[in-house]
């Protein structure tokens, strides 16, 4: 009975420490990014790219955090509302056209125009 309680917080805990310690997988791409379509490399997680100064990280399935930093810092805290997932959510694929970076996962596409500063409906849309 101990055991599920203590579970949830050793899970946290892991996660916390993880996140802390960067073991995400991350892919971080300039603005200069070629034609061709990108693969992720899905070390550890894989659910987080740096492009510019915008990161984006699949949370769930249905939910991706962005964020934006002309200093290129970014929060490394966990979650809350996404602890005791199943498994990570993978990001499938990174590709340009024209001047959008477009990453996709198995239910969100970003489309994300970088250089042209913090999030806008200019820059960005999601579907």
């Amino acid at each position: 009975m101990k055991i599920k309680r203590i579970l949830p917080v050793l899970f946290f805990v892991l996660f916390f420490v993880i996140n802390q310690h960067g073991i995400y997988g991350k892919l971080a791409l300039d603005s200069t990014v070629t034609e061709q379509t990108l693969k992720i490399n899905t070390v550890e997680d894989g659910n987080s790219i740096i492009i510019g100064n915008a990161r984006f990280s699949l949370i769930t399935p249905y939910l991706i955090r962005l964020e934006y930093s002309a200093a290129k810092k970014f929060e490394d805290r966990p979650t809350i509302r996404a602890v005791n997932l199943p498994e990570p959510i993978k990001i499938k694929s990174v590709k340009q056209e024209n001047n959008r970076i477009i990453v996709v996962s198995e239910n969100i596409r970003v489309k994300y125009s970088p250089g042209e500063g913090s999030f806008s409906a200019k820059n960005l849309a999601i579907s």
